[in-house]
Protein backbone atom coordinates (compact mmCIF):
# COMPACT_ATOMS: atom_id res chain seq x y z
CA UNK A 1 0.00 0.00 0.00
CA UNK A 2 1.16 3.52 -0.74
CA UNK A 3 0.75 5.99 2.10
CA UNK A 4 -0.29 9.42 0.94
CA UNK A 5 2.29 12.11 1.75
CA UNK A 6 0.92 14.84 3.99
CA UNK A 7 2.21 18.39 3.80
CA UNK A 8 1.63 21.46 5.90
CA UNK A 9 0.66 24.64 4.13
CA UNK A 10 1.29 28.10 5.54
CA UNK A 11 -1.74 30.09 6.56
CA UNK A 12 -2.23 33.79 7.13
CA UNK A 13 -0.45 36.69 5.42
CA UNK A 14 3.29 37.12 5.05
CA UNK A 15 4.96 40.47 5.86
CA UNK A 16 5.50 41.02 2.13
CA UNK A 17 1.77 40.58 1.48
CA UNK A 18 0.90 43.00 4.30
CA UNK A 19 3.24 45.64 2.90
CA UNK A 20 1.69 45.30 -0.60
CA UNK A 21 -0.97 48.01 -0.80
CA UNK A 22 -2.73 46.45 -3.82
CA UNK A 23 -3.02 43.02 -2.16
CA UNK A 24 -4.43 44.51 1.05
CA UNK A 25 -6.83 46.72 -0.92
CA UNK A 26 -8.20 43.72 -2.83
CA UNK A 27 -8.44 41.66 0.35
CA UNK A 28 -10.36 44.44 2.11
CA UNK A 29 -13.32 43.86 -0.23
CA UNK A 30 -13.89 40.56 1.56
CA UNK A 31 -12.60 41.25 5.06
CA UNK A 32 -14.15 44.70 5.51
CA UNK A 33 -17.78 44.15 4.70
CA UNK A 34 -20.34 46.88 5.28
CA UNK A 35 -23.07 46.11 7.84
CA UNK A 36 -25.69 45.34 5.14
CA UNK A 37 -23.32 42.99 3.31
CA UNK A 38 -22.25 41.29 6.53
CA UNK A 39 -25.88 40.64 7.53
CA UNK A 40 -26.63 39.32 4.04
CA UNK A 41 -23.71 36.90 4.39
CA UNK A 42 -24.85 35.73 7.83
CA UNK A 43 -28.40 35.08 6.68
CA UNK A 44 -27.09 33.31 3.56
CA UNK A 45 -24.97 31.07 5.77
CA UNK A 46 -28.03 30.26 7.88
CA UNK A 47 -30.01 29.29 4.78
CA UNK A 48 -27.15 27.04 3.62
CA UNK A 49 -27.15 25.26 7.00
CA UNK A 50 -30.95 24.87 6.95
CA UNK A 51 -30.82 23.38 3.45
CA UNK A 52 -28.33 20.73 4.56
CA UNK A 53 -29.89 17.65 6.21
CA UNK A 54 -26.45 16.61 7.46
CA UNK A 55 -25.73 19.97 9.10
CA UNK A 56 -29.22 20.09 10.65
CA UNK A 57 -28.75 16.59 12.06
CA UNK A 58 -25.47 17.62 13.72
CA UNK A 59 -27.12 20.69 15.27
CA UNK A 60 -30.05 18.60 16.53
CA UNK A 61 -27.62 16.11 18.03
CA UNK A 62 -26.17 18.91 20.15
CA UNK A 63 -29.55 20.43 20.92
CA UNK A 64 -28.73 23.60 18.99
CA UNK A 65 -30.71 25.71 16.58
CA UNK A 66 -29.96 28.88 14.68
CA UNK A 67 -31.99 32.04 15.25
CA UNK A 68 -34.03 33.22 12.29
CA UNK A 69 -32.55 36.71 12.47
CA UNK A 70 -30.09 38.84 14.42
CA UNK A 71 -31.09 40.01 17.92
CA UNK A 72 -32.63 43.39 18.60
CA UNK A 73 -31.19 45.21 21.58
CA UNK A 74 -30.84 48.71 22.95
CA UNK A 75 -27.59 50.58 23.35
CA UNK A 76 -26.79 54.09 24.43
CA UNK A 77 -24.15 56.59 23.39
CA UNK A 78 -21.56 58.01 25.77
CA UNK A 79 -20.56 61.57 24.87
CA UNK A 80 -16.96 62.05 23.74
CA UNK A 81 -14.62 63.66 26.26
CA UNK A 82 -13.53 67.27 26.22
CA UNK A 83 -9.98 67.51 24.92
CA UNK A 84 -7.63 69.70 26.96
CA UNK A 85 -4.80 71.51 25.18
CA UNK A 86 -2.39 74.36 25.91
CA UNK A 87 -5.04 76.97 25.10
CA UNK A 88 -7.90 75.26 26.94
CA UNK A 89 -10.70 73.03 25.70
CA UNK A 90 -11.12 71.67 22.20
CA UNK A 91 -14.08 69.75 20.75
CA UNK A 92 -13.72 66.22 19.36
CA UNK A 93 -15.45 65.18 16.13
CA UNK A 94 -18.20 62.99 17.61
CA UNK A 95 -18.83 61.13 14.36
CA UNK A 96 -15.19 60.14 13.79
CA UNK A 97 -14.05 60.10 17.46
CA UNK A 98 -10.98 61.98 16.24
CA UNK A 99 -9.21 65.33 16.44
CA UNK A 100 -6.91 65.20 13.40
CA UNK A 101 -6.93 69.00 12.98
CA UNK A 102 -5.15 69.45 16.33
CA UNK A 103 -1.75 69.48 14.62
CA UNK A 104 -2.65 72.72 12.84
CA UNK A 105 -2.69 74.53 16.19
CA UNK A 106 -0.26 75.36 18.97
CA UNK A 107 -1.78 72.68 21.20
CA UNK A 108 0.97 70.94 23.19
CA UNK A 109 0.38 71.20 26.96
CA UNK A 110 4.09 71.05 27.81
CA UNK A 111 7.12 70.71 25.57
CA UNK A 112 10.24 68.76 26.40
CA UNK A 113 13.32 70.99 26.33
CA UNK A 114 14.80 69.63 23.13
CA UNK A 115 16.03 72.72 21.27
CA UNK A 116 19.07 71.67 19.25
CA UNK A 117 20.18 69.09 21.85
CA UNK A 118 19.47 66.08 19.67
CA UNK A 119 21.57 63.93 17.35
CA UNK A 120 20.58 62.71 13.89
CA UNK A 121 22.60 59.67 12.84
CA UNK A 122 22.58 58.90 9.15
CA UNK A 123 24.75 57.22 6.49
CA UNK A 124 26.99 59.54 4.45
CA UNK A 125 24.95 58.99 1.29
CA UNK A 126 21.71 60.00 3.06
CA UNK A 127 22.95 63.20 4.75
CA UNK A 128 20.52 65.29 2.71
CA UNK A 129 17.69 63.46 4.52
CA UNK A 130 19.09 64.59 7.88
CA UNK A 131 19.02 68.23 6.80
CA UNK A 132 15.50 67.72 5.40
CA UNK A 133 14.35 66.18 8.69
CA UNK A 134 15.77 68.98 10.88
CA UNK A 135 14.46 71.75 8.64
CA UNK A 136 10.95 70.23 8.58
CA UNK A 137 11.01 69.45 12.32
CA UNK A 138 11.91 73.06 13.14
CA UNK A 139 8.84 74.21 11.16
CA UNK A 140 6.17 71.76 12.34
CA UNK A 141 7.42 71.37 15.93
CA UNK A 142 7.20 75.01 17.12
CA UNK A 143 3.90 75.39 15.22
CA UNK A 144 2.47 72.66 17.51
CA UNK A 145 4.21 74.11 20.59
CA UNK A 146 7.18 71.70 20.64
CA UNK A 147 10.61 73.18 21.30
CA UNK A 148 12.87 71.72 18.59
CA UNK A 149 15.44 73.62 16.58
CA UNK A 150 16.90 73.25 13.06
CA UNK A 151 20.49 72.61 14.13
CA UNK A 152 20.71 69.22 15.77
CA UNK A 153 24.01 67.34 15.73
CA UNK A 154 24.27 65.43 12.43
CA UNK A 155 26.52 62.37 12.67
CA UNK A 156 27.43 60.80 9.32
CA UNK A 157 28.45 57.14 9.39
CA UNK A 158 30.15 55.04 6.71
CA UNK A 159 27.66 52.16 6.45
CA UNK A 160 24.19 51.15 7.58
CA UNK A 161 25.48 48.38 9.86
CA UNK A 162 24.08 48.29 13.38
CA UNK A 163 27.59 48.65 14.89
CA UNK A 164 28.13 51.98 13.10
CA UNK A 165 24.87 53.40 14.46
CA UNK A 166 25.67 52.18 17.99
CA UNK A 167 29.22 53.62 17.92
CA UNK A 168 27.81 56.95 16.74
CA UNK A 169 25.26 56.95 19.57
CA UNK A 170 27.95 55.98 22.09
CA UNK A 171 30.23 58.82 21.00
CA UNK A 172 27.61 61.56 20.59
CA UNK A 173 24.74 60.91 23.00
CA UNK A 174 26.44 62.70 25.92
CA UNK A 175 25.37 66.08 24.51
CA UNK A 176 21.98 64.87 23.25
CA UNK A 177 18.64 64.45 24.96
CA UNK A 178 17.32 62.13 22.24
CA UNK A 179 18.85 60.37 19.22
CA UNK A 180 17.20 60.05 15.80
CA UNK A 181 18.49 57.23 13.56
CA UNK A 182 17.65 57.63 9.87
CA UNK A 183 17.88 54.17 8.30
CA UNK A 184 17.67 53.06 4.65
CA UNK A 185 15.30 50.12 5.24
CA UNK A 186 13.43 48.19 7.93
CA UNK A 187 16.03 45.55 8.80
CA UNK A 188 14.92 44.07 12.10
CA UNK A 189 18.35 43.12 13.47
CA UNK A 190 19.58 46.71 13.11
CA UNK A 191 16.45 48.14 14.72
CA UNK A 192 16.73 45.65 17.59
CA UNK A 193 20.40 46.48 18.15
CA UNK A 194 19.73 50.24 18.23
CA UNK A 195 16.81 49.84 20.64
CA UNK A 196 18.75 47.42 22.87
CA UNK A 197 21.62 49.89 23.14
CA UNK A 198 19.37 52.93 23.80
CA UNK A 199 17.04 51.15 26.25
CA UNK A 200 19.59 49.10 28.22
CA UNK A 201 23.29 49.86 27.65
CA UNK A 202 23.11 53.64 27.30
CA UNK A 203 19.62 54.75 28.41
CA UNK A 204 18.39 57.55 26.16
CA UNK A 205 15.11 58.11 24.27
CA UNK A 206 15.50 57.12 20.61
CA UNK A 207 13.64 57.41 17.34
CA UNK A 208 14.22 55.23 14.27
CA UNK A 209 12.89 56.53 10.95
CA UNK A 210 13.21 55.16 7.42
CA UNK A 211 14.59 57.67 4.91
CA UNK A 212 11.92 56.79 2.34
CA UNK A 213 9.28 58.36 4.63
CA UNK A 214 10.91 61.77 4.14
CA UNK A 215 9.75 62.00 0.52
CA UNK A 216 8.05 65.29 -0.45
CA UNK A 217 4.50 63.85 -0.38
CA UNK A 218 4.73 62.35 3.11
CA UNK A 219 7.34 64.60 4.71
CA UNK A 220 5.21 67.14 6.59
CA UNK A 221 2.73 64.68 8.11
CA UNK A 222 5.42 62.08 8.94
CA UNK A 223 7.77 64.55 10.62
CA UNK A 224 4.88 66.10 12.57
CA UNK A 225 4.03 62.68 14.02
CA UNK A 226 7.70 61.90 14.69
CA UNK A 227 8.27 65.20 16.52
CA UNK A 228 5.14 64.58 18.61
CA UNK A 229 6.50 61.12 19.44
CA UNK A 230 9.89 62.56 20.37
CA UNK A 231 8.23 65.07 22.68
CA UNK A 232 6.19 62.32 24.37
CA UNK A 233 9.24 60.06 24.72
CA UNK A 234 11.12 62.82 26.51
CA UNK A 235 8.36 63.50 29.02
CA UNK A 236 6.46 66.26 27.23
CA UNK A 237 2.65 66.32 27.50
CA UNK A 238 0.74 66.50 24.22
CA UNK A 239 -2.92 66.69 25.31
CA UNK A 240 -5.28 65.46 28.00
CA UNK A 241 -9.02 64.84 28.47
CA UNK A 242 -11.31 66.25 31.13
CA UNK A 243 -11.74 63.72 33.97
CA UNK A 244 -13.34 65.28 37.07
CA UNK A 245 -12.08 62.53 39.42
CA UNK A 246 -8.76 63.20 41.09
CA UNK A 247 -6.23 60.91 42.80
CA UNK A 248 -6.95 57.95 40.50
CA UNK A 249 -4.18 55.69 39.22
CA UNK A 250 -4.97 54.06 35.87
CA UNK A 251 -3.00 50.88 35.16
CA UNK A 252 -2.60 48.96 31.90
CA UNK A 253 -1.32 45.36 31.83
CA UNK A 254 -0.47 43.24 28.80
CA UNK A 255 1.70 40.23 27.96
CA UNK A 256 3.76 39.38 24.88
CA UNK A 257 5.58 36.17 23.98
CA UNK A 258 9.29 36.79 23.60
CA UNK A 259 10.28 36.05 19.99
CA UNK A 260 13.75 34.95 21.08
CA UNK A 261 12.86 32.38 23.75
CA UNK A 262 10.02 30.44 25.36
CA UNK A 263 9.41 33.21 27.90
CA UNK A 264 6.65 35.79 28.04
CA UNK A 265 7.11 39.40 29.06
CA UNK A 266 4.51 41.36 31.00
CA UNK A 267 4.25 45.11 30.55
CA UNK A 268 2.72 47.17 33.36
CA UNK A 269 2.17 50.91 32.87
CA UNK A 270 0.55 53.19 35.50
CA UNK A 271 -0.51 56.85 35.35
CA UNK A 272 1.27 59.13 37.82
CA UNK A 273 -0.81 62.31 37.68
CA UNK A 274 -4.44 63.42 37.53
CA UNK A 275 -4.29 64.43 33.86
CA UNK A 276 -2.95 60.99 32.79
CA UNK A 277 -0.07 62.54 30.89
CA UNK A 278 2.77 60.94 32.88
CA UNK A 279 3.39 57.23 33.41
CA UNK A 280 5.65 54.80 35.21
CA UNK A 281 6.44 51.44 33.64
CA UNK A 282 7.76 48.06 34.70
CA UNK A 283 8.35 44.70 33.01
CA UNK A 284 8.21 41.19 34.40
CA UNK A 285 9.01 37.75 32.96
CA UNK A 286 7.08 34.48 32.92
CA UNK A 287 8.25 31.10 31.70
CA UNK A 288 6.76 28.78 29.08
CA UNK A 289 4.70 31.30 27.07
CA UNK A 290 2.53 31.92 30.10
CA UNK A 291 -0.12 34.64 29.80
CA UNK A 292 -0.59 35.19 33.54
CA UNK A 293 1.83 37.45 35.40
CA UNK A 294 3.04 35.87 38.63
CA UNK A 295 4.87 38.80 40.28
CA UNK A 296 2.11 41.40 40.19
CA UNK A 297 2.13 41.86 43.97
CA UNK A 298 5.81 42.97 43.87
CA UNK A 299 5.27 45.18 40.80
CA UNK A 300 2.11 46.79 42.20
CA UNK A 301 3.85 47.49 45.53
CA UNK A 302 6.67 49.28 43.67
CA UNK A 303 4.27 51.27 41.49
CA UNK A 304 2.27 52.40 44.54
CA UNK A 305 5.47 53.56 46.28
CA UNK A 306 6.46 55.56 43.19
CA UNK A 307 2.98 57.10 43.00
CA UNK A 308 3.19 58.12 46.68
CA UNK A 309 6.66 59.63 46.20
CA UNK A 310 5.43 61.72 43.26
CA UNK A 311 2.08 62.76 44.77
CA UNK A 312 2.65 62.71 48.54
CA UNK A 313 -0.03 60.05 49.11
CA UNK A 314 -1.41 56.82 47.69
CA UNK A 315 -4.24 57.09 45.14
CA UNK A 316 -7.85 57.03 46.32
CA UNK A 317 -8.76 54.65 43.51
CA UNK A 318 -6.93 52.23 41.23
CA UNK A 319 -8.57 51.34 37.91
CA UNK A 320 -6.82 48.47 36.11
CA UNK A 321 -7.33 47.47 32.47
CA UNK A 322 -5.91 44.01 31.73
CA UNK A 323 -5.38 43.13 28.07
CA UNK A 324 -4.01 39.95 26.52
CA UNK A 325 -6.11 37.23 28.15
CA UNK A 326 -9.08 35.30 26.73
CA UNK A 327 -12.45 34.47 28.25
CA UNK A 328 -11.23 31.01 29.24
CA UNK A 329 -8.65 32.55 31.55
CA UNK A 330 -10.93 34.90 33.50
CA UNK A 331 -11.11 32.63 36.55
CA UNK A 332 -7.33 32.11 36.59
CA UNK A 333 -6.76 35.87 36.31
CA UNK A 334 -9.13 36.45 39.20
CA UNK A 335 -7.54 33.80 41.40
CA UNK A 336 -3.92 34.72 40.68
CA UNK A 337 -3.35 38.22 39.29
CA UNK A 338 -6.26 39.97 40.98
CA UNK A 339 -5.46 38.27 44.30
CA UNK A 340 -1.82 39.41 44.10
CA UNK A 341 -2.85 42.97 43.31
CA UNK A 342 -5.35 43.03 46.19
CA UNK A 343 -2.63 41.79 48.56
CA UNK A 344 -0.29 44.60 47.43
CA UNK A 345 -3.03 47.24 47.75
CA UNK A 346 -3.99 45.96 51.18
CA UNK A 347 -0.37 46.14 52.39
CA UNK A 348 -0.02 49.68 51.08
CA UNK A 349 -3.36 50.99 52.33
CA UNK A 350 -3.04 50.40 56.07
CA UNK A 351 -3.97 54.02 56.84
CA UNK A 352 -6.55 54.51 54.07
CA UNK A 353 -8.90 52.36 52.02
CA UNK A 354 -8.01 52.33 48.34
CA UNK A 355 -10.88 51.52 45.99
CA UNK A 356 -10.06 48.94 43.32
CA UNK A 357 -11.54 48.21 39.88
CA UNK A 358 -10.08 45.40 37.73
CA UNK A 359 -11.31 44.95 34.17
CA UNK A 360 -10.25 42.47 31.49
CA UNK A 361 -10.31 44.10 28.04
CA UNK A 362 -10.84 41.87 24.99
CA UNK A 363 -10.51 43.05 21.38
CA UNK A 364 -10.75 39.76 19.47
CA UNK A 365 -14.43 38.98 19.76
CA UNK A 366 -17.14 37.69 17.43
CA UNK A 367 -19.94 40.09 18.37
CA UNK A 368 -20.88 42.84 15.92
CA UNK A 369 -23.46 45.58 16.31
CA UNK A 370 -25.50 47.28 13.59
CA UNK A 371 -27.53 50.47 13.82
CA UNK A 372 -30.93 50.40 12.08
CA UNK A 373 -31.23 53.31 9.65
CA UNK A 374 -34.56 53.16 7.84
CA UNK A 375 -34.50 49.92 5.84
CA UNK A 376 -30.73 49.59 5.94
CA UNK A 377 -28.02 49.11 8.53
CA UNK A 378 -25.12 51.29 9.55
CA UNK A 379 -22.28 51.16 12.05
CA UNK A 380 -23.21 52.38 15.54
CA UNK A 381 -21.57 55.72 16.39
CA UNK A 382 -18.42 55.93 18.56
CA UNK A 383 -19.22 55.84 22.26
CA UNK A 384 -21.99 53.23 21.86
CA UNK A 385 -22.33 51.06 24.98
CA UNK A 386 -24.25 47.76 25.15
CA UNK A 387 -24.68 46.22 28.60
CA UNK A 388 -27.85 44.10 28.37
CA UNK A 389 -29.33 41.01 26.64
CA UNK A 390 -26.03 39.70 25.22
CA UNK A 391 -24.03 40.32 28.41
CA UNK A 392 -23.56 37.68 31.10
CA UNK A 393 -25.87 37.25 34.08
CA UNK A 394 -23.09 36.12 36.42
CA UNK A 395 -20.63 38.92 35.53
CA UNK A 396 -20.54 42.70 35.24
CA UNK A 397 -19.55 43.14 31.59
CA UNK A 398 -20.25 45.54 28.75
CA UNK A 399 -19.35 46.26 25.13
CA UNK A 400 -18.00 49.61 23.95
CA UNK A 401 -17.65 50.89 20.37
CA UNK A 402 -14.79 53.41 20.74
CA UNK A 403 -14.03 54.26 17.12
CA UNK A 404 -15.70 55.44 13.95
CA UNK A 405 -14.82 53.48 10.81
CA UNK A 406 -15.15 54.45 7.16
CA UNK A 407 -14.75 50.91 5.81
CA UNK A 408 -16.39 47.66 6.85
CA UNK A 409 -18.11 46.87 10.15
CA UNK A 410 -16.85 48.32 13.41
CA UNK A 411 -15.61 45.84 16.04
CA UNK A 412 -16.64 46.58 19.64
CA UNK A 413 -14.37 45.98 22.64
CA UNK A 414 -15.56 43.71 25.46
CA UNK A 415 -14.96 44.64 29.11
CA UNK A 416 -15.27 41.98 31.85
CA UNK A 417 -15.18 43.61 35.28
CA UNK A 418 -13.74 41.13 37.80
CA UNK A 419 -13.46 43.54 40.73
CA UNK A 420 -15.64 46.58 41.45
CA UNK A 421 -14.85 47.58 45.04
CA UNK A 422 -15.69 51.24 44.56
CA UNK A 423 -18.29 53.93 45.10
CA UNK A 424 -18.33 54.52 41.33
CA UNK A 425 -21.35 53.49 39.31
CA UNK A 426 -21.12 51.23 36.23
CA UNK A 427 -21.89 54.27 34.04
CA UNK A 428 -18.81 56.02 35.43
CA UNK A 429 -16.53 53.13 34.48
CA UNK A 430 -17.98 53.04 30.95
CA UNK A 431 -17.35 56.78 30.55
CA UNK A 432 -13.79 56.46 31.92
CA UNK A 433 -13.02 53.55 29.57
CA UNK A 434 -14.17 55.63 26.59
CA UNK A 435 -12.26 58.74 27.70
CA UNK A 436 -9.05 56.78 28.16
CA UNK A 437 -9.28 55.58 24.54
CA UNK A 438 -8.41 59.18 23.54
CA UNK A 439 -5.22 59.40 25.63
CA UNK A 440 -2.84 57.42 23.42
CA UNK A 441 -0.17 59.81 22.12
CA UNK A 442 0.49 57.94 18.87
CA UNK A 443 -3.01 58.61 17.49
CA UNK A 444 -5.09 61.79 17.25
CA UNK A 445 -8.37 60.08 18.05
CA UNK A 446 -9.83 57.11 19.89
CA UNK A 447 -8.09 53.73 19.80
CA UNK A 448 -9.73 50.34 20.51
CA UNK A 449 -8.55 50.03 24.12
CA UNK A 450 -7.87 52.47 26.98
CA UNK A 451 -4.47 54.16 26.52
CA UNK A 452 -2.73 52.46 29.52
CA UNK A 453 -3.52 49.10 27.83
CA UNK A 454 -1.92 50.17 24.58
CA UNK A 455 1.11 51.62 26.36
CA UNK A 456 1.52 48.29 28.19
CA UNK A 457 1.27 46.47 24.86
CA UNK A 458 3.89 48.73 23.25
CA UNK A 459 6.23 48.17 26.20
CA UNK A 460 5.80 44.38 26.23
CA UNK A 461 6.13 44.25 22.41
CA UNK A 462 9.37 46.26 22.41
CA UNK A 463 10.92 44.15 25.17
CA UNK A 464 9.70 40.82 23.73
CA UNK A 465 10.57 41.62 20.10
CA UNK A 466 13.78 43.63 20.38
CA UNK A 467 15.31 43.84 23.87
CA UNK A 468 14.80 40.36 25.39
CA UNK A 469 15.89 41.86 28.72
CA UNK A 470 14.48 44.37 31.19
CA UNK A 471 14.97 47.98 30.05
CA UNK A 472 16.97 50.39 32.19
CA UNK A 473 15.06 51.75 35.21
CA UNK A 474 16.40 55.21 34.24
CA UNK A 475 13.74 55.30 31.51
CA UNK A 476 10.81 54.08 33.67
CA UNK A 477 9.25 57.58 33.90
CA UNK A 478 9.24 58.09 30.13
CA UNK A 479 7.11 56.80 27.24
CA UNK A 480 10.30 55.64 25.47
CA UNK A 481 8.48 52.59 24.02
CA UNK A 482 6.07 54.62 21.87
Amino acid sequence: AVVARLGTGMTGLTDNMRSNFKVMQDLAQYTRQKPDDRLKGLLGFRQTIEASDEATAVLNQWGLNMASNISDLEGRQVAPPVLLTKDGKMPIDERKAAFDNITRKNFVISSATMGNDYSVIVTSRDQANAREFMETASKVGPACGINIGPSGNVVAINSDRAEDYINAIRNNAANSKIVVCLVPNDKKDRYDAIKKHCCIDQPIPSQVLQCKNLNPKKKMSVVTKVVMQMNAKMGGELWSVHIPMKKVMYVGIDTYHDSGSSRSVGGIVASMNDSCTRYYSKTTWQSSKQELISQLDVVMSEILKVYKTKNGDFPDRIIIFRDGVGDGQLLAVKEQELKNIKDAVQRASVDKKIELVFTVVTKRIQQRFFLKMGRGLNNPPPGTVVDSIITRDELFDFFLVPQGVTQGTVTPTHYNVLEFSTTLKPDHLQQIAYKMCFMYYNWTGAIRVPAPCQYAHKLAFLVGQSLHRDPSPDLADLLYYL
